[in-house]
């Protein structure tokens, strides 16, 4: 299975090398292909979004279609998809609809490719996401309370739900889907009171006596976008993420951490069973460092990389650690080294 849409990506090995300036060059050339693709048809298509001020980092809409697509339903809510519902009548387009952009255009969150630099290409494998992933939610939303993934079981129901789908007859068609997430709404009802943390972190006034009538998210699909799940599904991934080099430090002594923000980039490959593929800035790596980690969405552990680019080789570990030093020569009971198929060390 290939993992992109655009077969310049999917050309990609793990360790590839280029400079900035033809990353970037590869990243427009994707874009370009995407935009070009603007017509309805009965996969997906993609829009410049227009605007009054202009667009000029090329924001886009994502439309397609998936089985039996019909007008009979409609999305209600604000944050992430609160509700999905079928009508008697038609009330929507016959598409669904997501955003897709090129963030190597953004200036926010460190995303900027440096053209003067180099940067590796490297892929995690999805089975090891799934084999160890327990939740992508480490932080409650719109504040700042930190919370353990250790026995959570957010990506086991969504796993359940991925599987449940494909095990019916219907599969991916839009009655099947959101039926299928209304009962599992109802089975696992836990909501996260979103609104009420976003207004407290403002300090607005709350009507403690309507505390029900404020907005809510569901606890088992905070994160995971569904549309993004399907287009992953159906079609591939769009980009893959870039990650700047030491910016991702956040303490002197500690490694690089990728994809705490992004994470359900990194929910929706491994549901897809996609591998999850990425840039890294030269920098990740010098002469005393060959590690980085994702965050603690692994049981309240990280899952650690160690990148061997003389061998070109990726090693995987669960741990507790991300201080200084991790060798996966030594024994430590703090770092449990997953063995692949080709590692004999």
């Amino acid at each position: 299975m290939t993992d992109f849409v655009y077969e310049g990506f999917n050309k990609l090995k793990p360790f590839d090398k280029l400079n900035g300036k033809d990353l970037e060059s590869l990243y427009f050339e994707a874009e370009k292909f995407y935009i070009s693709n603007d017509k309805s048809n009965d996969e997906w298509w993609m829009k410049l979004r227009n605007s009054k001020k202009g667009n000029p980092k090329k924001f886009c809409d994502l439309y397609f279609r998936i089985k039996n697509m019909h007008e009979n339903w409609k999305l209600y809510g604000g944050f992430k998809y609160e509700k999905w519902q079928l009508e008697d009548k038609p009330t929507s387009p016959n598409y669904l609809k997501d955003e897709i952009n090129c963030e190597v255009r953004m200036d926010t969150h460190n995303k900027t490719i440096y053209k003067s630099s180099s940067y590796y290409y490297l892929e995690i494998p999805y089975h090891i996401l799934d084999s160890y992933l327990t939740s992508v939610v480490n932080q409650y939303p719109n504040c700042r309370w930190i919370i353990n993934t250790e026995n959570s079981t957010d990506y086991k129901i969504q796993k359940k739900f991925v599987e449940e789908i494909e095990s019916s007859d219907e599969r991916y068609t839009l009655d099947n889907l959101i039926n299928t997430i209304n009962k599992y709404d109802e089975k696992y009802p836990e909501k996260y009171y979103s609104t009420i943390r976003q207004m407290e972190g403002k300090g607005q006034p709350i009507d403690y006596l309507n505390f029900q009538d404020y907005p809510t998210t569901y606890k088992w699909r905070y994160k995971f976008q569904i549309q993004q799940l399907l287009s992953t599904k159906m079609f591939g991934v769009f980009y893959p993420n870039l990650f700047n080099g030491r910016s991702e430090v956040k303490r002197k002594g500690e490694y690089p951490i990728i994809y705490e923000m992004g994470s359900h980039r990194l929910l929706c490959c491994s549901l897809a069973k996609r591998n999850l593929g990425f840039w890294v800035h030269e920098d990740f790596f010098d002469e005393d460092n060959e590690y980085f980690h994702l965050p603690q969405y692994f049981n309240g552990k990280y899952l650690t990389i160690h990148a061997d680019l003389e061998n070109k080789h990726l090693r995987f570990a669960i741990s507790k650690l991300n201080r200084y030093p991790l060798n996966y020569r030594k024994t430590d009971h703090r770092v449990t080294w997953l063995r692949s198929k080709n590692e004999n060390t």
